[in-house]
């Protein structure tokens, strides 16, 4: 059908998760760039339209690392997501945090 949230339609996506932040509905979920699996988050606007949350590398801690299982959690009007991640060694649990959704910067709150 083409449709759907991924920034590739032509890619695989995994593992979506939902929640709500500041009235508005928020997406998450794993995507394959063909290298490497992407933590991506989009919003929806109220036109209906999704907008992108994430960095153009995605939500990944670092840039050649599989992110999968991402959740989503809003605390005290923050957004955080929490996802697994590999890179060259073993599966850790990354986390970041975004406070504004009209220009969501994402900061780490997983202490790497």
């Amino acid at each position: 059908d083409g449709g759907g949230l991924n920034r590739s339609t032509g890619k695989n996506a995994l593992e979506p998760d939902l929640a709500v932040w500041a009235g508005r509905l928020v997406a998450a979920w794993s995507e394959s760039d063909g290298a490497v699996r992407r933590v991506r988050a989009s919003i929806k606007e109220a036109d209906g339209s999704w907008r992108a949350l994430e960095p153009a590398g995605g939500l990944n801690a670092g840039p050649g690392r599989d992110g999968l299982g991402v959740t989503l959690a809003v605390q005290g009007g923050v957004l955080y997501a929490a996802w697994q991640e590999r890179g060259d060694g073993p599966w850790r649990v990354r986390a970041a945090a975004a406070e504004d959704p009209a220009q969501p910067v994402w900061r780490s709150v997983d202490g790497g």
